[in-house]
């Protein structure tokens, strides 16, 4: 097993693994499709890897200096589809930007369409709950409804004077609707 190069895990419901046991001679990883939560990454374990897949798992977080460490050769980490939260991986695709690592494929159709409950981020498609309102979106909300409030008060005031000049009083309809009567009851 020391020429291995290429290992697909994938698909297996696996919840943990132990790293010491898959070979260092490894160019490609695959362990998408899993159920893991987080890894545990032995450094400089994998010197020629180039390939970590890690989409559709459970990880909530990922440290991505133990990953770079792990494999210095890395050039494609698929992260996407991962409940990560949006700060988290501003500073993982950062990183990933700063070292020349891939972590999308376009040429690969399941990286180019996110899920119905996922939005892009910079190319990577992650669950809608991972990106919580932030400062900006709360001022923005609050603008919103107060000019919400503005216009509805607006409209009410309009009405009401509108209704005041143009709509008669009930006493000038009271006597509208006698005189009425008595001009019928005289003819």
């Amino acid at each position: 097993m020391n020429r291995l190069k290429r290992l697909d895990l994938g698909g297996n419901y696996f919840k943990q693994i132990d790293f010491s046991t898959i070979p260092s001679s490894l160019t490609v990883l695959l362990l998408e499709d899993n159920e893991f939560k987080n890894f545990d990454f032995p450094s400089n374990r994998f010197p020629l890897l180039t390939e970590l897949n890690v989409e559709h798992n459970l990880l909530k977080n990922v440290d991505i200096s133990a990953i770079l460490a792990m494999a210095p050769k890395l050039k494609f980490f698929a992260v996407g589809h991962n409940p990560i939260k949006r700060a988290q991986l501003v500073t993982i695709l950062n990183e990933l930007d700063r070292r020349n690592v891939a972590y999308y494929n376009t040429e690969v159709p399941d990286d180019s369409e996110c899920l119905a409950d996922e939005r892009k981020f910079r190319g990577v498609c992650i669950p809608e709950s991972s990106f919580p309102l932030e400062a900006g979106d709360w001022v923005e909300i609050v603008l919103l409804v107060g000019l919400l409030i503005v216009v509805l008060v607006g409209i009410v005031f309009g009405g009401v004077k509108l209704w005041k000049k143009f709509h008669p009083s009930w006493e000038a309809a009271k006597l509208s609707i006698k005189q009425n009567i008595i001009s019928k009851t005289v003819l």
